[in-house]
Parts: structure tokens; sequence; C-alpha cells
């Protein structure tokens, strides 16, 4: 499986330079999270971190168009999953806040029988409810 569109879920420090960095490779990329004023800090960083990398040469006003045109923002579970080939689990690290935004997202991609959910983060599974005989997870580490 080839992967094309990418989610992650959080929209934090962390996870707001994992989406632009997908987005400069290449990559669709959905932001999910909870709150709108962690989407709007998302945005704010996003374009803060391109126009650093405008001024130093290493993307121009065109590219950087084109990388924030691959990214979208959203507060909805559902469309955050609706096409995504590979989600990156960016959440915060207060468990209940994870565990909300995890079994948000968990719940819905039950919903559709063609969702690719080889790649979700064990972590998921865990804190909303351990695994279960139909699941299929895959844990990778890029280093």
């Amino acid at each position: 499986m080839k992967i094309k569109n990418i989610c992650i879920l959080g929209a934090g420090t962390l996870g707001s330079r994992v989406a632009l960095q997908a987005a400069i490779s290449g990559y669709i990329v959905t932001v999910y999270d909870v709150e709108q004023k962690s989407l709007d800090f998302s945005l704010a960083t996003m374009q803060k971190l391109l126009g650093q990398f405008h001024k130093s040469g290493q993307l121009s006003k065109g590219q950087e168009r084109e990388v924030l045109g691959r990214i979208k923002f959203t507060l909805d579970p559902m469309e955050a999953v609706d096409d995504a080939d590979f989600i990156n689990e960016s959440v915060t690290e207060e468990a209940d806040v994870k565990k909300e935004s995890l079994a948000s997202v968990w719940e819905n991609r039950s919903q559709k029988d063609h969702f690719h959910y080889q790649y979700f983060v064990y972590v998921a599974l865990y804190v909303c409810g351990g695994f279960r005989a139909t699941d299929t997870v895959l844990c990778i580490s890029l280093s």
C-alpha cells in the first residue's frame, strides 16, 4: 500500500511540526484536534516555520503556498481519518485528553469498511480498551 494521506492527531508543538514536514515531503495531511485554538496555533506555527524556511532560502513563496495547500485542519474525527493511509498520534500526554481523542478516532474508524488502519499506533488500542481479535496493528519506529 502506498501512503499518500496522513492524519496527525494533535495540533500542538509536535503534531504541527510532524504535519508540516509530511506536507513538505509531498504528503496530503489532515491535522485533527479537539480544540479550535489548537488548530489555530498549529497553522500559525507552520506559517512561522515556513517563513523561516523562505528567509533561509530553503523554500520559495510558491513552495510555501503549495505546502500549506496540502494541509487541512479539522475538529471532525470522521473527516480526519476519512482517507488516511497513515495516522500519527501526537496528542498531549494528559491521559484524559489522549483517551478522548483516540477513542473518538477509533470509534469513527470502525464505521468504515475500507479504512486502512494497519498503521495505527498501538497506544490507541491500549488507551481505548485493548486489542480485539480482528485488529491489525503495525508499530514502526523511524529513526
